[in-house]
């Protein structure tokens, strides 16, 4: 995935001046393989906040509090990805993709154990600025206007996916059109085709790797 360093160098803890207001991915490492992915607006803030609550014992993930007391404090941080976007107007949405990719990856290495109690992707205070909807009836031209996609399809008794279909390809949902006409959705879809570009996997390496690991068990 483009700009995403998984082999970034790992730093020690409680360094992270340096992000201070910088927006990106992070990962939190143990002594003994384990790893916590985490993603922010202000990098620096977040980790002084995980390591405020472990030093306290009162962090939300008990696998991070184990972690940070196994080491007894002496961890170590990567920033993986450094969001060059404003975080309100896609850097949070692209973020989030990111810190899913990040999440997956790590899980399929043999040799980290991800303790991350979710898949990842999750924007804390208000999450992303919704999406507005106009819909208009074909028949007698009546114009409904809505503040997200959410409450369209609840209008419309539809799933979201629907609606953003019904935009995409100008087709109606009974007697209505969908128009999404939003520059911030377009930018979002627009992040997402890339990294889904970039994200295509190389499975000549997993097979190499198969053929090792039956090459060592047969020995």
């Amino acid at each position: 995935m483009q700009d995403v360093n998984l082999e970034a160098d790992k730093k020690h803890w409680l360094s992270w001046a340096p992000y201070y207001k910088l927006g990106g991915v992070y990962v939190v490492w143990g002594n003994y393989g384990e790893a916590y992915i985490g993603l922010s607006r202000n990098i620096a803030i977040r980790l002084n906040q995980h390591n405020e609550e472990a030093k306290n014992g009162t962090h939300i993930n008990d696998r991070f509090q184990r972690m940070y007391d196994d080491a007894s404090g002496n961890l170590a941080y990567s920033v993986v990805w450094l969001s060059k976007s404003t975080w309100d107007t896609g850097g949070n949405y692209e973020a989030s993709l990111i810190e899913r990719h990040v999440v997956k990856e790590l899980s399929n290495s043999l040799f980290v154990n991800v303790i991350n109690n979710t898949k990842g992707g999750e924007i804390g205070g208000k999450g992303y600025r919704a999406v507005p909807v106009k819909i208009t009836h074909w028949i007698t031209g009546e114009v409904r206007n809505f503040r997200s996609i959410k409450a369209c399809s609840a209008f419309l008794e539809c799933s979201a996916d629907k609606i953003k279909k019904a935009n995409e390809s100008r087709s109606y949902i009974g007697f209505w059109i969908v128009l999404i006409d939003d520059s911030l959705y377009s930018k979002r879809k627009a992040i997402k085709s890339k990294l889904e570009d970039s994200n295509e996997t190389d499975y000549s390496s997993i097979v190499i790797g198969l053929i090792i690991l039956f090459f060592i068990a047969s020995c």
